[in-house]
């Protein structure tokens, strides 16, 4: 029945257009022009952040959590870093990376805004 409704509506006004998940996938990525890497040492996460929708006020993002120990150490947290924006930021466009250094009742303490270029 919902395959009939679709096939319906599909065909009278082109309401709906029917796309495989990857097609769908490299549509979406063919359309971003920017990442951001969120560190959050404090609480021990690092987040990839590839858009942001207007009307619902969410973000597609992925959460790593490096374990207690690497986000102790200053280099292996920055490997850490180095290693979510490798894996799951997108080549062809800038990174841009901003640190939480520490979170108190009334501020947020940011390091200063990196940005890696694109590939050439």
């Amino acid at each position: 029945m919902v395959g009939e409704a679709l096939e319906l509506a599909s065909n009278q006004d082109r309401l709906f257009v029917v796309q495989p998940p990857a097609k769908q996938w490299e549509n979406l990525a063919a359309s971003l022009d920017r990442c951001l890497v969120l560190a959050d040492r404090p609480q021990g996460e690092i987040f990839v952040a590839w858009f942001a929708h207007t009307g619902t006020c969410r973000v597609a993002r992925i959460r790593v959590r490096p374990t207690r120990e690497n986000v102790e150490k200053k280099e292996t947290w920055q490997m850490a870093m180095e290693w979510a924006a490798a894996d799951f930021g997108f080549r062809p466009c800038p990174i841009f990376q901003i640190d939480i250094l520490a979170v108190e009742e009334e501020y947020v303490a940011l390091g200063p805004p990196r940005c890696y270029p694109e590939d050439p």
